[in-house]
């Protein structure tokens, strides 16, 4: 049986002028192992080899039979390049009846294909969320999501005063064990590799089990956004079983005993700390999330001991939850002011010099957020997409029960967002603005109402606002 080439699902590309930059990652520890930028040539022969117009790897080349033939072994050899590389991969044909072939090309103009390495991150760079890829080329929008923050419920068995999510009372019924089928098809389709699956709480569900094992059947790696208070060791049990321990959680723990049940509820830090420590044992990733605020500030060096000594793998940062939900209702007097923002800053720096296990931070002043280069989407409750979990119920971009998630990547409502030159004072004139992240448009937005507002908390733009006025440019 003949073989497809395709392009292997660790990779993921953004345009480059007239080329393309690419880059192969290793979405099980979520690390970017290389980045490879293509020229013009190259470029077509990478969009030949997606599993779409061809079969094998002689029809590409016969794309290209008009080419004298020192270009066309250069063809032949870049595409030996790319399987080295392990950028596209080999499997086996469908039936013809069903193939996708049937795009006639019947001469391609390339000159001389060129793949260059320009960068080869250091082990421990990380590609999350939290920490994107280095800003290179002019197009900010990658071809697909790498990551995907499902909602499967509103529902949660604690009231956090961080979380912003509204009361149950605004939200319509959670979508069916059938329905998050639909939608996790709809996610792996579009080459997501990376579902997070959130709420409310995931384990209140009593298909949990269920919906996990279907998304990693599919391939997707799973993260699991949880308070930990309804793990117990028969459902670890059964989520080794289903995943061999593979899947990871993300758990909240912001703070010592008393400040961490000020903000989650009494009772809860004993249950979370057994939880986490069972979870490591039994062999599961987890990653803790610590929300910076002013009551906890001197508890992260004491959350960071715990975590190395348990042998948890990341340390999460939050500089503040957004204004929304909750968060809006109980945390008015407690966001983190700039010097607990500077603190959070310096030790997350420290820490990772010397570090252990890896620290990361999303801080609005310092403008952490990946903005404007784009790697995930939020699907909410109701399946309406949105661009990412702190703007849920607020300018969704399409349904993914009614249209693909591919569909609405690529929509004009889509890509105005991630288009930098919409972003307003003090942010247009900035003098760092080349270099910037614009600060989290989910807490802007929430702020403002407007998501192309300028970030007026950004302690570098009041420097660029004082220079600007010292040299009389406003």
């Amino acid at each position: 049986m003949n073989e497809k080439l395709r392009w292997s699902r660790n990779v993921n590309w953004r345009e480059d002028g007239e080329g393309l930059l690419l880059y192969h990652i290793d979405y099980s520890e979520k690390r970017l192992i290389k980045t490879f930028k293509f020229n013009k040539s190259a470029k077509k022969i990478w969009m030949l080899c997606d599993g779409s117009y061809t079969d094998t790897e002689k029809q590409i080349l016969d794309y290209f039979k008009n080419l004298n033939s020192s270009l066309l072994n250069k063809v032949a050899e870049f595409i030996k390049i790319l399987q080295k590389e392990d950028l596209i991969t080999y499997e086996k044909s469908r039936d013809k009846k069903n193939a996708k072939g049937n795009k006639k090309v019947n001469y391609i103009v390339i000159k001389n294909p060129e793949i260059k390495l320009i960068k080869k991150e250091r082990i421990g760079s990380s590609i999350d969320h939290y920490q994107s890829v280095k800003k290179l080329g002019n197009t900010n929008q990658f071809y697909m999501p790498i990551i995907a923050f499902l909602d499967i419920t509103h529902k949660c068995n604690l009231r956090c005063k961080y979380c912003f999510f509204y009361p149950e009372s605004k939200h319509h019924e959670e979508p069916s064990l059938s329905e998050l089928k639909r939608i996790i098809d709809r996610i792996e389709k579009a080459g997501v590799r990376l579902l997070t699956l959130q709420g409310g709480e995931p384990f209140v569900r009593k298909d949990i089990l269920d919906i996990i094992e279907y998304a990693y059947n599919k391939g997707l790696i799973i993260c699991i956004n949880t308070n930990a208070t309804l793990l117990n060791k028969e459902t670890l049990n059964k989520l080794r079983k289903i995943s061999n321990s593979k899947i990871y959680f993300q758990i909240n723990l912001s703070g010592t005993k008393k400040n961490y049940e000020f903000l989650m509820g009494k009772d809860t830090f004993d249950k979370t700390i057994e939880n986490i420590k069972l979870a490591i044992k039994m062999g599961f990733r987890v990653e803790i999330i610590y929300i910076n605020l002013r009551i906890n500030r001197l508890d992260l060096p004491r959350v960071y001991m715990l975590c190395n000594k348990w042998g948890a793998e990341t340390v999460l940062i939050f500089g503040g939850p957004v204004r929304v939900g909750f968060a809006e209702i109980y945390l008015k007097n407690f966001y983190p002011r700039l010097t607990e923002l500077i603190w959070a800053f310096f030790f997350k720096k420290i820490v990772n010099f010397f570090r252990k296990i890896h620290i990361l931070s999303t801080n609005v002043e310092f403008a952490n957020c990946q903005y404007p280069i784009c790697t995930f989407i939020h699907i909410d409750t109701e399946g309406n997409a949105h661009f990412c979990p702190g703007l849920r119920g607020a300018m969704p971009l399409g349904n993914i029960l009614e249209k693909d998630l591919l569909e609405i990547w690529h929509s004009e409502e889509y890509k105005k967002l991630v288009d930098r030159e919409r972003i307003g004072e003090p942010c247009k004139s900035c003098l760092f603005k080349k270099n910037c992240r614009f600060g989290c448009r989910a807490e802007i937005y929430a702020k403002t109402g407007d998501f192309f507002a300028g970030n007026t908390y950004c302690l570098r733009g009041k420097v660029s606002s004082f220079i600007n006025k010292i040299i009389g440019r406003r």
